[in-house]
C-alpha cells in the first residue's frame, strides 16, 4: 500500500510537470514540483514490495518506466530539435551540415513552408553542426521519415525507454534489486528533458549502456561496437571505453573504431567536423563548476587547460583505484561533467543509469539539484534572453560536495554502530631473515595492552629469524615464501578480533596498538586503516618520502605494508580473504577494504627501517616503487592481478 499512495503521488505530480512545460513557462514553481517528484521517486525506492518476484518487480518497473514517458509525449519539445531537424533536412537535400550554418545565404531557399518554424527556432544560426556524424546520419534517416520536432522528440523518449533493458540485464548481474532501477524508470530529470524535451541524449546512452551490458556479458565485439556507436553520437561517451577494458577483450575492443566510418560522408568538411564544437568548448560556458572555480585565478583560457589536465588527472586514478566497473563508469562520468564548461541539465543524464547502479545520494542529488537552472530558464521564456545566473549553481554544488563529504566529516555519534566492542589485537609480522630486526620490532611489542598474540609468518628463513621468535615466546607458522601467503597463513590462524600486519623491520610505537582498538571501538563503521609512518634515520629525502605516504594514505586510504595495515578479522569473508600475492598485497588489502567500509588512518604509528632507501641513489628507487605500484594497479584493472604481482616480485626480488 505505501508504494501504490507513493507511486500514484509521483504520477500525479509527474502529471502536472508533463501538462506545465515548457520548464520557463512556470519557473521556479515548475522547480517545486520536480524536487517533489524526486522526493516521492525516493518514497517509491524506499516502499517498494519485497514480495514481487524477479520478473514481477522488473515488468512493474518497466511499465511504470514507459508509461511515464508515454505521458510526458505531450511536453512541449526543446528548441534544439530545431536544428536535428534542419540537419537531417540539410543532408536529404545533398548539403554537408559541417560545411554550412542555418543562416548562410546558399540555405535560404529552404527555409519555407512546413521547414519555416523550424528554422526560426534554430539556436546558433552562425555555427554549422557540430554534433557527431552518427548523430547526423540517425538525423537524416528520421528527417526521411518525417521532419518534425514532435517525431525526432518520440524517438528519443522511445530510446530511452530501451535503455531501461539493457540497464536491467545490469542489475540482474550484479544481483542488486529491481527497486534501483526506478531512479532511471521514474528519474524526473530524464522525464522532463529527454521524453518531454526530446534532446538527443538518449540516442547516446542506449548503445553506452548496452555496450557496458554486452561487455559485461562476455561479448566483447558487440559490446565495444555499440560503445564506439555512442561515441559517434556524442563524443563524451569516448571516456567510458577504457573503464570497459579488460585483459581478454582489449583485442575485441578494435571493433569501438568501426562507428568511425560515419565520418566519410562528411569528410570533404575537413576542419569544419569539429570547428562548431571548439567554439562551443572553449568559447561558452554554463552552469560550470571547477573551471568557475578557476576561472577567476586563470582566466577564460587558463581554466580550461586547467580544468582538462585535472580531468585527465581524475580519470587516471579512477581508472586505477576503483574497480567496479559501474561505479567507475559513474566517477569517471561525474567527473567529466564537473571539469566541462557546460553541464546543461539533460547532460546528467550520462551519469543517471550509472547513478541507478550504484544508488550514490550525491549523484542522484546533482540530478534533482538542476531545478536551480530553472529561473534562468524562467528568465529565458519572458524576455528571450538566455543568461547564466552564477549564484544559483552553488545551491546545486554546493549540497553535492557536502553529501561527497560528509561520511568522512560526520559527527560519530550519527554513524550506527555494527558490532560489539573490540578488545583483542593480533600481529602478525612476515619475516624471511630478519634475524636482525625481528628482536627490534619483538621487543616493541612485549607487555602491549590489548595485544593478544604474536604470529611470526616465516618464508623459509636461513638465519635465526625463526629460533629468535620462538626464544621470545612469540607463535611461528611457516607457509610458503613471499609476503602475500605468509601474513594470510599468520592471519588464518590468528585469534584476535583485529588483526595488526607489520612488517620485521618496522617498530611498533608505544600506545599504538590500543589506539587501533580505541578507534575501531569509537567509530564502529570502521573496517580498517593504517598508520602514519617515519623512518628511523632522518634526512631531505626520506622526510619528503615520509610526508608522501602519509598524505597518500590519509587521503586516498592505500597503504603500503610499511604503515601498519589494521584490519577487522570478521570482514575477511566480505573482501574474499587476505590476498595472498607475492607482491602488492599490501595494495590489495587497502582496496578491498575500502570497497567493503571505511578506514581510519592513525597518527604517530610506528618507525620503519630506512634501510632499503640509505643503499644506492634515491630516485630510482622511488621510480621503481611507483612502476610497481601503478603497474599492478594497471594490471589489477585489466583482470589480472596475480600474474602482474608475480612479474613484480621478480622484478623487485629478482628471483
Amino acid at each position: 500500500m505505501p508504494f501504490v499512495l507513493s507511486t500514484l503521488s509521483f504520477s500525479l505530480v509527474a502529471g502536472l510537470m508533463a501538462f506545465a512545460g515548457p520548464v520557463g513557462r512556470w519557473g521556479p514553481a515548475f522547480g517545486v514540483l520536480y524536487l517533489l517528484a524526486f522526493g516521492l521517486l525516493w518514497a517509491m525506492v524506499r516502499t517498494f514490495p519485497s514480495g514481487l518476484s524477479g520478473r514481477q518487480a522488473l515488468w512493474t518497473v518497466l511499465g511504470l518506466g514507459v508509461g511515464l514517458r508515454a505521458l510526458f509525449l505531450v511536453f512541449p519539445p526543446s528548441l534544439d530539435l530545431n536544428r536535428y531537424v534542419w540537419e537531417g533536412v540539410l543532408q536529404l537535400r545533398g548539403f554537408n551540415p559541417y560545411a554550412l550554418a542555418p543562416q548562410d545565404p546558399l540555405l535560404r531557399p529552404l527555409a519555407s513552408g512546413s521547414l519555416q518554424a523550424v528554422f526560426e527556432g534554430i539556436n546558433h544560426m552562425d555555427l554549422a553542426a557540430c554534433y557527431p556524424p552518427l548523430a547526423q546520419l540517425i538525423f537524416r534517416a528520421l528527417a526521411a521519415l518525417r521532419p518534425d520536432p514532435f517525431f525526432f522528440k518520440l524517438v528519443a523518449a522511445l530510446a530511452d525507454a530501451a535503455v531501461l533493458f539493457p540497464l536491467a540485464a545490469l542489475l540482474r548481474r550484479a544481483e542488486l534489486p529491481a527497486a534501483r532501477l526506478l531512479w532511471y524508470a521514474a528519474n524526473p530529470l530524464l522525464l522532463v528533458f529527454i521524453a518531454g524535451e526530446g534532446h538527443l541524449d538518449s540516442l547516446m546512452v542506449l548503445p553506452l549502456v548496452l555496450g557496458v551490458a554486452l561487455a559485461a556479458a562476455g561479448r566483447g565485439r558487440s559490446g565495444f561496437f555499440c560503445l564506439g556507436c555512442a561515441v559517434m553520437v556524442k563524443y563524451l561517451a569516448a571516456v567510458a571505453l577504457p573503464f570497459v577494458l579488460t585483459r581478454r577483450n582489449r583485442r575485441q575492443s578494435l571493433w569501438a573504431l568501426v562507428p568511425g566510418l560515419a565520418f566519410i560522408p562528411f569528410a570533404a568538411a575537413g576542419g569544419g567536423l569539429f570547428g562548431s564544437l571548439t567554439v562551443f568548448g572553449a568559447g561558452m560556458h554554463y552552469n560550470d563548476f571547477l573551471p568557475a572555480l578557476l576561472r577567476p585565478l586563470l582566466g577564460p583560457v587558463g581554466s580550461l587547460l586547467a580544468a582538462a589536465g585535472l580531468l585527465a588527472a581524475g580519470l587516471l586514478l579512477i581508472f586505477l583505484s576503483v574497480p567496479d566497473r559501474s561505479r567507475s563508469l559513474l566517477y569517471a562520468f561525474g567527473w567529466l561533467l564537473l571539469c566541462m564548461p557546460t553541464v546543461h541539465p539533460w547532460y546528467l543524464s550520462l551519469v543517471a543509469p550509472f547513478a541507478a547502479l550504484v544508488a550514490a545520494p550525491a549523484w542522484l542529488w546533482l540530478q534533482a539539484a538542476a531545478a536551480a537552472t530553472f529561473p534562468v530558464l524562467a528568465v529565458e521564456y519572458a524576455t528571450g534572453v538566455f543568461q547564466e545566473m552564477h549564484r544559483l549553481k552553488w545551491l546545486q554544488y554546493g549540497p553535492f560536495v557536502l553529501i561527497l563529504i560528509w561520511p568522512h566529516i560526520s559527527p560519530r555519534k550519527w554513524r550506527k554502530p555494527r558490532r560489539e566492542p573490540l578488545t583483542t589485537l593480533s600481529v602478525v609480522i612476515p619475516t624471511l631473515n630478519e634475524g636482525r630486526r625481528l628482536a627490534s620490532s619483538l621487543e616493541a611489542l612485549a607487555g602491549i595492552p590489548g595485544v593478544c598474540e604474536v604470529i611470526v609468518a616465516d618464508g623459509g628463513s636461513g638465519d635465526d629469524s625463526v629460533a629468535l621468535a620462538r626464544r621470545a615466546g612469540v607463535r611461528v607458522v611457516t607457509a610458503p615464501r613471499g609476503r602475500g601467503p605468509q601474513i594470510a597463513a599468520g592471519v588464518a590462524c590468528a585469534h584476535g578480533e583485529v588483526v595488526l600486519v607489520l612488517h620485521a623491520d618496522c617498530r611498533l610505537k608505544p600506545g599504538a596498538a590500543g589506539r587501533v582498538l580505541e578507534a575501531l571501538n569509537r567509530d564502529r563503521s570502521l573496517v580498517g586503516g593504517a598508520m602514519a609512518m617515519a623512518f628511523d634515520r632522518s634526512r631531505r629525502a626520506t622526510r619528503l618520502l615520509v610526508l608522501l605516504n602519509n598524505w597518500r594514505t590519509r587521503l586516498s586510504g592505500i597503504a603500503f605494508g610499511d604503515q601498519g595495515q589494521f584490519f577487522v578479522r570478521a570482514v575477511l569473508p566480505a573482501i574474499g580473504g587476505f590476498p595472498e600475492l607475492m607482491l602488492m598485497e599490501d595494495v590489495e588489502l587497502a582496496l578491498r577494504l575500502k570497497a567493503a567500509g571505511r578506514l581510519a588512518f592513525l597518527p604517530d604509528g610506528l618507525t620503519a627501517s630506512s634501510r632499503r632507501w640509505a643503499r644506492g641513489p634515491f630516485g630510482p628507487k622511488v621510480w621503481l616503487v611507483l612502476r610497481l605500484c601503478v603497474g599492478y594497479l594497471l594490471h589489477r584493472r585489466l583482470g589480472d592481478p596475480e600474474r602482474a604481482a608475480r612479474r613484480y616480485y621478480r622484478l623487485y626480488y629478482g628471483s
